[in-house]
């Protein structure tokens, strides 16, 4: 089965509170062109890894992966963090001014690399990954797919707590009626004894 899975991590490096602080900031974050920055700088870390059991080669490319961020952010830089093999042979390119296509000559089951862009933004932009590789398009969010499967254990797990307490209940109410009714029971015979005593003795 061919499947890609990736999981993405966003951390804030600059924060733009402490760029706009008066004529004299503690600190300038500038560009190669030496213009000044004065909104918040994030690094995001996308790990991208053959999570199936078939080879996907440069020949199973469809699609080159391409990572892009929303709205209007600055990319300071996009390229690759670390790799799980030397010879995936892998190329980073700037297919558009807030995006990154990501390309490979292998990548075996299991093996993965990690791209890491650097951009300015007011705010922490969301990424999406499209592409097509042997037919697939769909991507694995392994965020999501943990985020599901605990939703469904939880329900399950309430499920579970659920049917033990009404079994207790049914038990407990069980036992209490058939103590009840034993007692009715008792005062029928007792008042059966009395009728017959006082009436044929």
């Amino acid at each position: 089965m061919a499947q890609i899975s990736y999981k993405i991590i966003q951390i804030p490096l600059v924060s733009s509170a402490g760029l706009n602080t008066g004529s004299s900031p503690p600190f300038r974050v500038v560009d190669s062109k030496g213009t000044d920055i004065s909104t918040n700088i994030y690094a995001a870390d996308i790990t991208i890894w053959n999570s199936g059991n078939i080879e996907l080669g440069a020949d199973k490319i469809r699609q080159p992966l391409t990572i892009s961020l929303a709205g209007d952010p600055k990319i300071f830089d996009r390229g690759i963090n670390r790799a799980s093999d030397a010879f995936l042979d892998l190329n980073v390119s700037a297919v558009s001014p807030n995006g990154a296509e990501i390309r490979w000559r292998y990548l075996d089951p299991n093996a993965g690399f990690r791209v890491r862009i650097i951009y300015a933004s007011n705010e922490q932009q969301t990424l999406s990954i499209i592409g097509n590789i042997l037919g697939v398009s769909e991507f694995l969010d392994i965020d999501k797919y943990v985020r599901r499967h605990w939703q469904w254990s939880l329900k399950i797990f309430t499920m579970v707590i659920i049917g033990i307490i009404f079994l207790i209940l049914s038990v407990v109410v069980a036992s209490r009626l058939s103590e009840m009714f034993g007692r009715i029971g008792w005062i029928y015979q007792w008042q059966f004894v009395v009728f017959i005593l006082t009436n044929f003795l």
